[in-house]
């Protein structure tokens, strides 16, 4: 099993996304470095609100069912 199988962060919804769709392909796609789209898949950092509406599109019409949350999700902080 390769490394990338084992982690959880490609099993998330947003993960399963990339891994499935090809990260150099989605990098391509929104015109960005590869590097980019593994550090939002590993929390790193997040895409731009653009970028993410983007990826929302380009997944919607591959036939990926994801949402802003499954995108954001590594980033959102429960509120007090």
């Amino acid at each position: 099993m390769s490394q990338r199988a084992q982690d959880r962060r490609w099993q998330t919804k947003f993960g399963s996304f990339v891994a499935e769709f090809g990260a150099e392909r989605l990098a391509e796609s929104l015109e960005v470095r590869p590097p980019a789209v593994y550090q939002w898949v590993k929390g790193e950092t997040a895409p731009t609100p653009a970028r993410a509406f983007a990826i929302l599109r380009i997944a919607s019409e591959s036939g990926f069912e994801i949402s802003l949350d499954d995108i954001y999700q590594r980033f959102r902080r429960p509120i007090r």
